[in-house]
């Protein structure tokens, strides 16, 4: 007998799922034979031709549906391509689904089987012991037991009702990325979006909101630098590179919170992006929390993840791109410490009473106004390698800077009452 190919079609999530399905059944007879989606999918080759070629040749798409709350799409279309192609238009799809909930809709009209021990049993004993779903003129296995096809049926349902479902315990977004898009510069804005009533509510969005462009839409414009660092990060990520992280925050649209995206994952097919989730984290505002010296504290942290720690990232020699980024950076957290008042004598006198910080504080100040003179002439002059070496130097006094205002601020948190 030739074998019978079932195609078992499944959600990332439930990978596990779908291997103890395939293990279970595959007992039953040898001349079954799966093929797992995502699974069996060599690094390097063309997933899409090889997922037609696989759907053409099977002869069975079983799709297992565990948690209807989930984005289909994906599964769906693996259906749809297996229904459509030539020569299979009559093989079944049967779509196994918790016992809980319904098969999705557009598969109403598909055989369905609820993930309970009776139905299970009665899958599986029209698939092995008959040849009701084959087709063929023998079953693929006639003397298998009851016992064993209820054993079969209560190790298929523990994986319905065990199985794991995924809880974030934060505002969060799952992109489905494009299929038909090559190199990605950013975040593609057609991706389509899956989140929470609590997330969307941040941008001011309904739960009907489909694409990453829409939801952000109103959060663009000339001063979203968090947009701009979440699509570095994207970019990175889909090169393989770990990178910088985000340090940019938004305002929601109540406009009482702040938040600050982080990539969280990327999955691949291949070496394929194909989904990303995107995560929101609350921001303490930092002005309400320890005063003037964790004011000074935080600036000195900014300056050193999202200008030296780039610099030191970036390739040699700089690129104008990678100037003009960290000018930018340079730029907007000296305007912010501004606001603070960071710069001034009098704030440096009533934080720091001890006249050895402030004396050591004050050197280091100017030292860092001569430099940043020097950067931008340096940058008006298109010297890449000066502005390394400038930059590096005032690396070296922010590392001291930071020292001296942390060893303030746990003096600080020390006596606080």
């Amino acid at each position: 007998m030739t074998e019978y190919r079932v195609f078992i079609s499944h959600k990332d999530e439930d990978m596990a799922t779908a291997i103890a399905v395939r293990d279970t059944l595959g007992v039953f007879s040898g001349d079954l034979d799966f093929f797992i989606s995502g699974e069996n999918i060599p690094e390097g080759d063309d997933w899409r031709a090889v997922l037609r070629r696989e759907l053409r040749d099977s002869d069975l798409l079983l799709l297992l549906f565990t948690e209807p709350t989930r984005r289909w799409d994906w599964c769906l279309y693996e259906v749809g391509l297996f229904t459509s192609l030539e020569g299979v238009e009559d093989e079944p799809v049967i779509c196994m689904y918790s016992p809980d909930g319904d098969p999705p809709s557009p598969l109403v009209a598909t055989q369905g089987v609820p993930a309970t021990v009776a139905d299970v049993s009665r899958f599986i004993e029209r698939l092995i012991k008959s040849t009701e779903i084959t087709g063929r003129e023998r079953p693929l296995n006639p003397n298998v037991t009851e016992d064993q096809i209820a054993q079969a049926a209560v190790a298929i349902c523990d994986q319905f009702v065990g199985n794991i479902h995924q809880y974030y315990a934060c505002h969060r977004v799952y992109l489905e990325l494009p299929v038909n898009v090559g190199e990605w510069e950013v975040i593609p804005p057609e991706s389509r979006v899956n989140g929470t009533d609590s997330t969307m509510r941040i941008f001011g969005r309904v739960p009907s909101t489909q694409t990453w462009g829409e939801l952000v839409h109103s959060h663009v414009d000339a001063e979203a630098h968090w947009l701009d660092e979440i699509n570095r990060v994207f970019r990175d990520a889909c090169a393989g590179r770990v990178s910088v992280p985000t340090t940019h925050t938004f305002r929601a649209h109540d406009g009482a919170r702040i938040f600050r995206p982080e990539l969280y994952r990327l999955d691949t097919k291949g070496r394929t992006p194909v989904a990303a989730v995107i995560m929101f984290t609350e921001e303490v505002a930092p002005a309400k929390v320890g005063g003037p010296v964790f004011n000074r504290l935080r600036i000195a942290e900014r300056y050193k993840t999202e200008v030296f720690d780039r610099l030191e990232a970036a390739a040699d020699p700089l690129t104008d791109a990678d100037v003009a980024e960290l000018m930018e950076s340079f730029g907007l957290i000296h305007d912010e410490a501004k606001t603070h008042n960071v710069f001034e004598d009098e704030t440096l006198r009533t934080s720091f009473p001890d006249e050895t910080m402030q004396a050591e504080l004050r050197t280091i100040g100017e030292e860092w106004d001569e430099g940043a003179d020097e950067l931008r002439a340096a940058r008006e002059a298109g010297d890449m390698d000066r502005i390394r070496v400038i930059m590096q130097r005032l690396d070296a006094m922010n590392d001291q800077y930071r020292t001296i205002v942390a060893r303030r601020y746990k003096e600080l948190l020390n006596t606080a009452p």
